[in-house]
């Protein structure tokens, strides 16, 4: 009792302020329009047990309410079915006709002097005491409430800059690990850094998953890096970091494949596509060209792929690992001798005969799709 003695004194001698309902997970409500001045600063703490079920919201320990906004009822209104337990709670009911620029139900404002300290505005942290435990650090909503919106927006960075040394980030995925969390070659891994889920009501779509506006980005050639991806590791001769694609075969067998770039001695650049291990492991699929008519489209059963073997008595036949949509056409030529070549193709291997029946030499072939 000696704690909240302390409290009331010290709201009591800084405002017309109303106390009620304290202790045991009840609410204490701070009101003070009539307040004839700024409140002198002070430390306020309001500890309650708390109530933490699901069958009715759970009041806040301290509310501050404007133009009549019911914190109970805007909770309901987007958590459907659901309550909730606040600890601190502002909340704003913004009137027909207003013209105030910006209404906030919570707002923080730090600025700093100091080089040594970080200032936030706003900061949230959250924290799991159990395994498997879901957390947020924030979650924002917007909501359209079922009105045409003019924009919304889930949540918004601006970056103010008015110096050119400054230096930032309009959004950044960085943390503190002392574990690594699951990887994964067929999928994203376990934690991932920027992620577009889909809407969780309905089967209605984002309509587009990453953008930038014209004339949004500039590396001051006149060409902006709309995404700009650094090398896999430090150092010399490191290639860049992969950009991988899924897709499911017609058996809805997922397919990665992964493209990145790199630089050669010259520094010119290269482009290099690295096959999925169940591509055809006796050539190297160099490109992907879509075939006009072709079933399955753009697909590891339409690719062109090249490859080399060792002709025996004159001929050999080589089979593909991943059979193609489509016979295809294909071409060989002797690496030694200029023996003509015969190269004839099924939708699962190729078969390369030379003119020379005693041909032992190492023929180079190439296949290109047709089109179904």
């Amino acid at each position: 009792m000696m704690k909240w003695r302390l409290i009331i004194l010290l709201l009591a001698t800084t405002s017309a302020f109303a106390q009620s309902g304290v202790g045991g997970g009840g609410q204490t409500n701070v009101s003070g329009g009539g307040s004839s001045g700024p409140i002198t600063p002070a430390t306020v703490t309001v500890t309650t047990a708390g109530v933490f079920t699901n069958t009715q919201y759970n009041g806040p320990s301290i509310t501050a309410n404007l133009n009549g906004c019911n914190p109970s009822v805007e909770y309901s209104i987007l958590q459907v079915g659901q309550q909730g337990t606040d600890a601190v709670v502002g909340c704003v009911t913004v009137p027909v006709g207003s013209t105030v620029h910006q209404a906030d139900a919570i707002a923080g404002y730090v600025s700093t002097a100091s080089t040594n300290t970080f200032p936030v505005a706003l900061y949230g942290a959250a924290r799991c005491l159990v395994t498997n435990c879901s957390i947020w650090g924030a979650n924002p909503v917007a909501a359209d409430g079922g009105f045409a919106a003019n924009i919304m927006y889930g949540i918004e960075n601006d970056l103010n800059i008015t110096n050119a040394g400054s230096k930032g980030f309009g959004a950044r995925a960085i943390g503190a690990w002392t574990a690594q969390p699951g990887q994964s070659k067929s999928g994203p891994g376990n934690v991932i850094g920027f992620s577009v889920g889909a809407p969780i009501s309905g089967t209605n779509k984002w309509t587009s998953g990453f953008n930038c506006d014209t004339a949004a980005t500039d590396n001051s050639s006149g060409n902006g890096n709309c995404l700009d991806i650094g090398s896999i590791a430090t150092g010399a001769d490191k290639a860049s970091q992969a950009i991988t694609w899924h897709s499911t075969t017609s058996t809805s067998t997922v397919m990665s494949n992964q493209f990145f770039t790199s630089v050669d001695g010259n520094d010119k650049p290269d482009f290099i596509f690295i096959p999925n291990s169940a591509f055809n492991t006796n050539g190297v699929f160099a490109a992907m060209l879509p075939v006009p008519g072709a079933s399955s489209g753009i697909s590891p059963s339409n690719m062109l792929s090249a490859g080399s073997t060792t002709l025996v008595a004159g001929t050999k036949t080589v089979t593909f690992t991943q059979a193609y949509a489509v016979a295809p056409k294909c071409v060989a030529n002797g690496q030694t001798i200029a023996n003509a070549m015969l190269a004839i193709a099924t939708t699962t291997q190729i078969t390369v005969t030379s003119s020379s029946g005693a041909d032992t030499q190492v023929v180079s072939w190439l296949c290109m799709p047709a089109a179904n």
